[in-house]
């Protein structure tokens, strides 16, 4: 949790709401961060990034998915797994950020999807999954996006 902290500080929104990653190699390094997963975070590009709000169901469901679908590409993938989960939980903090702003519930939803997400990304890595979704289940609630994660 502790280095998606300091990651996070690194991810930027710009003014056509692309998001950037902005720390160098030697910062990363800094961190304890390996020289090979620097570097593939360092080349990641922002056109890589990507979101999308799932459509909403006109049907009431009694329990909804409320959290992200982590789409994990082939960079994350091939870094080493708690390396790849900090950088993912940072990467998050945007997306967190809009379903805590969503309602009541919405806080303690985005307390719970930043803290599963360095865990399951982690575990994602290491069982050499391609996809993992974090989130809780809200009553009459359905919030998700479905994040890329270079």
């Amino acid at each position: 949790m502790e280095l998606a902290e300091k990651l996070s500080n690194y991810f930027e929104l710009d003014k056509d709401g692309n998001i950037h990653f902005t720390a160098d190699k030697e910062t990363l390094m800094e961190m304890g961060i390996s020289e090979h997963d620097s570097l593939l975070m360092t080349s990641m590009k922002s056109e890589e990034f990507s979101f999308e709000e799932n459509e909403k169901k006109g049907d009431m469901q009694t329990l909804g998915f409320v959290g992200l679908h982590l789409k994990l590409g082939p960079k994350v993938r091939s870094m080493n797994a708690i390396v790849a989960g900090g950088f993912a939980a940072g990467y998050i903090g945007w997306y967190t950020s809009r379903i805590a702003a969503a309602g009541p519930w919405g806080a303690g939803a985005a307390a719970a999807i930043t803290a599963g997400t360095s865990g399951a990304v982690a575990w994602a890595v290491k069982n050499k999954y391609k996809k993992v979704d974090v989130g809780v289940n809200i009553m009459f609630v359905n919030l998700a996006y479905t994040v890329k994660i270079p």
